[in-house]
């Protein structure tokens, strides 16, 4: 028997490290529901990603985001179709875990990733 996820969105608890994303859609940004301390709303960038022959939801964090950029541009329509190494971390505060996306390149295997 194979567990389904409840929720569309991909979590750390749902994922093992090294496991493999392909970026399916350029991505939307909306407002968060979290915010800064002076109460401005934060802003959330959401990805339809392939997981395990599965669409599923992915809100980068602000290392996946900058780990993108720097290796795809920040022009979010040339990541459709890219694919990105699943690294579980620890959040900043170190109470939960959290994905951190390793790009990857069309000369890489998928047992390798890009660690900058």
């Amino acid at each position: 028997m194979e567990i389904k996820f409840t929720s569309s969105y991909l979590k750390a608890d749902n994922v093992k490290e090294g496991d493999i994303i392909t970026i399916i859609d350029p991505g939307k940004e909306q407002e968060s529901k979290f915010t800064y301390p002076n109460g401005d709303p934060k802003t959330d960038y959401n990805f339809t990603v392939r997981y395990k022959d599965e669409e599923r939801n992915l809100r980068m964090n602000q290392t996946s985001l900058k780990r993108m950029v720097k290796a795809f541009t920040s022009d979010t329509l040339k990541w459709v179709d890219q694919k990105a190494k699943i690294l579980v971390l620890p959040t900043p505060n170190g109470d939960k875990e959290m994905i951190v996306l390793s790009p990857m390149f069309d000369n890489e295997e998928e047992g390798e990733g890009w660690a900058a």
